[in-house]
Order: C-alpha cells, then sequence, then structure tokens
C-alpha cells in the first residue's frame, strides 16, 4: 500500500503528518519493548480475518464501521491517545478493503476477456470540495444478460482539454484490458468530450436526456417566460427564507388538507427543475393565497411580493406544466441505468414534434414556449443523423 500511494500519488507516508502519531506509538513501543526485554509485534495486522468471503462491499462496509469517525481517530492519533490495538485496528480495515478491491477487480478484468464489444459512459464532475473527477462506465452483454461495471472513477489534476480527456479514458480502459473492444461511447454534449470520443474513435451517442436539458434552457432566454418565472421564484425563494412564512404556509397547508410538501425552488443547471417548481406552485397556490392575506405576513415589503402575484400566474403555471409533462417523463424514459434506451430516441423525438407543433388555439404564451423548445431539439437530431444511430 505505501509503494501504491508513493509510485502512482506520490504520497509518502513518512511525510504525512496524520500518520506522525502512529510512527511515534510504534517507536515508543519499540523503545518501551527493548527496556523491558520485550518484543511484540503487531502481527495482528497481517492476520487472516475471519471474513474473508465477504464482497467488496462488505469490505467497505466494515473500513467504515472500523474508522467511522476519522477526524476523531486522527486527532486521538495527533494527541497520542490511540491505543495500539486501535491503530491496529484500523490497519486492519485499510488493508482488508485494499486486499478485496484487488481481489474484486482481477476477477473482473478475467471476466471481461470474454467480451468481444462493449461501449461505455463517460462523465466529468466536481465535488463540493471543488475536486474534479473521470468516472468511466463499462456496458456489455455476459452470457445473453446486459452487464455495467463502473471501471474507474479518477481523480484527475489537469485542465480537462479533449486530448486530456481522451488520455485519461484511454488509460483506465487499458487498465481493465478493454481497449481494442469498446466501439461506442455516450457523453455530454461538451466540446472536451466531443473531441475525446473522435480521438479514440469511437461512435459517439450524445445523452439524450441531456439534450432534452438543453432544449428546456431555453425558455430561459424567452422574455414570456423568464419574466412570468421570475415572479413566482421571488416569492418562493422570499417563503423559503422566512421562517415565519413556513410557519405560515405549514397552518394554510393543514387547514385546506393540503399535502405538507415544500416549495421546491428552480436551479437552472439541475434538469427539469422549471417544472418540478411550476408543479409544486400549483398545488400549494390555494396555501400560498392564505398565506399571503395572513396579517403576519402582511409587512409592506412582504405585501408587494405577494401582491405580484395572481391568477393570471397560476393559469400560465397550469398551461405550462401541462405542456411540460410530456418532456418530464420522457426525460426519465431515457434515463434508465439498466437497460439501453437509444431506441426510445426517434419515437420521443416524433412524439414532441407533435406536441409541440403550435395549434390554433394556443395562447400567446403556450406558442412561445412550444416554439422555443422545438426550434433548439429540431436541429440536433436530423433524420439523417438518427439514420446513422
Amino acid at each position: 500500500m505505501q509503494k501504491h500511494l508513493a509510485t502512482q500519488h506520490a504520497i509518502r507516508l513518512q511525510d504525512c503528518r496524520v500518520f506522525d502519531s502512529v510512527l511515534l506509538s510504534d517507536t515508543a513501543t519499540t523503545s518501551e519493548s527493548s527496556s523491558s526485554g520485550a518484543n511484540e509485534t503487531p502481527s495482528a495486522i497481517n492476520a487472516k480475518d475471519d471474513d474473508d468471503g465477504q464482497s467488496l462491499a462488505g469490505s467497505e462496509a466494515a473500513a467504515n464501521i472500523s474508522c467511522r469517525a476519522p477526524l476523531a481517530t486522527f486527532t486521538e492519533a495527533g494527541k497520542n491517545k490511540m491505543t495500539e490495538a486501535r491503530i491496529n485496528e484500523c490497519h486492519r480495515a485499510v488493508t482488508r478493503f485494499v486486499v478485496k478491491y484487488g481481489v474484486e477487480k482481477s476477477n473482473l478484468i478475467t471476466d471481461l476477456k470474454h467480451v468481444t464489444h462493449a461501449a461505455i459512459t463517460a462523465d466529468g464532475w466536481t465535488s463540493f470540495s471543488q475536486d474534479h473527477y473521470l468516472t468511466v462506465t463499462l456496458h456489455y452483454v455476459r452470457e445473453g444478460q446486459s452487464k455495467e461495471k463502473v471501471l474507474q472513477t479518477r481523480a484527475v489534476y489537469k485542465a480537462q482539454t479533449g486530448i486530456a480527456v481522451a488520455e485519461e479514458i484511454d488509460g483506465i480502459l487499458e487498465e481493465f484490458g478493454v481497449k481494442e473492444k469498446v466501439v461506442a461511447a455516450t457523453v455530454d454534449n461538451a466540446a472536451n468530450m466531443d473531441v475525446a470520443v473522435k480521438t479514440l474513435n469511437f461512435i459517439k451517442f450524445p445523452c439524450f436526456a441531456r439534450t432534452l436539458n438543453l432544449g428546456a434552457q431555453k425558455l430561459y432566454n424567452c422574455n414570456t417566460v423568464s419574466n412570468w418565472a421570475a415572479r413566482i421564484l421571488s416569492v418562493i425563494v422570499w417563503m423559503k427564507r422566512s421562517h415565519m412564512a413556513k410557519v405560515v404556509l405549514k397552518e394554510k397547508q393543514q387547514l385546506l388538507k393540503l399535502p405538507q410538501h415544500m416549495l421546491i425552488l428552480d436551479v437552472r443547471t439541475r434538469w427539469n427543475s422549471l417544472y418540478l417548481m411550476m408543479e409544486r406552485f400549483c398545488e400549494q397556490f390555494p396555501a400560498i393565497q392564505a398565506a399571503a392575506i395572513d396579517q403576519r405576513l402582511r409587512k409592506p415589503m412582504e405585501k408587494e411580493k405577494l401582491a405580484r402575484m395572481g391568477n393570471e400566474d397560476l393559469r400560465k403555471a397550469e398551461e405550462f406544466v401541462l405542456l411540460m409533462r410530456m418532456h418530464y417523463t420522457s426525460t426519465l424514459a431515457v434515463s434508465s441505468e439498466k437497460s439501453p434506451t437509444c431506441g426510445q430516441i426517434s419515437p420521443i423525438l416524433q412524439k414532441l414534434r407533435k406536441h409541440y407543433t403550435v395549434q390554433a388555439d394556443d395562447s400567446a404564451f403556450v406558442r412561445s414556449v412550444k416554439e422555443n423548445i422545438w426550434n433548439n431539439l429540431s436541429k440536433r437530431y436530423q433524420v439523417q443523423s438518427l439514420s446513422d444511430m
């Protein structure tokens, strides 16, 4: 493990202060043993555990149980309060996890030798601590069953250009021995992913769910929709931030026998969040109106916010929810993890084209929504591209 950390991650345990107390503890133990004539060694680290037959998930659980509060554990170590038994227990948990991972990885590589063709899905994401990762998942058919395995989630520390992403994906595939077996890749619509797939010479399948979301986001550029949504959004933001507004809203929900649901806030980068916000707004509109006339919320600034919202906003919200429900269910239909959904793209597009066709009796608001969404989607998937797929 020390060799792997040093060679692969440039981490040397002797340079890591987290382990200083462990090294000091070992030194102190050795000194005491020498002075007393005893020669005890932590042989329990290399002892065989009783749960060798458990899965990798079981070893992860064991590691989590053994080091449930790593911060507290290392704090104890820093204060030289960890007993030798506790240190050995943590070492056994880490060793068990590393060994189990190696066994599982070896078994997977052996199993993949029998695979002739495969496809991958790859995506980059950022953690809350702003660390960037790349995850590659392999999809293949084995003995008549569709299988998928997450090959690796790798931390990346350089600019994610198309060439860099291609090298990272290539390295992961080479490590598992499937580089020559992958024929297609499903990625998002980012330019670097497009370059990476072309560099690797894979057939690219753009993420259709992401494409649907990009079409829906075009509504933010439409003044008719954005101005209306902003009025509702301002009320919801205020009610979510005000403690008294939440209390009053809950009272009105109980009085009107409405579901005691929280209001949903639209986040532009979150799929279908505008639809979900408006759906919840329609559900809770009677409670919101009742809360608006409650004297506890009738302060001047609050009154101005609530006065902007009326029955016309509710009518538009109901039209919007009715219109966008097919868009939402289409996203859910193609967001499967266990079965291929590529064959659903053409039928869904045909249904959406019919659904977003402007009718003579459509209101100006509905017509604006339909035109903005379909004008974007129709450019992304042409008849020729669907035939190639």
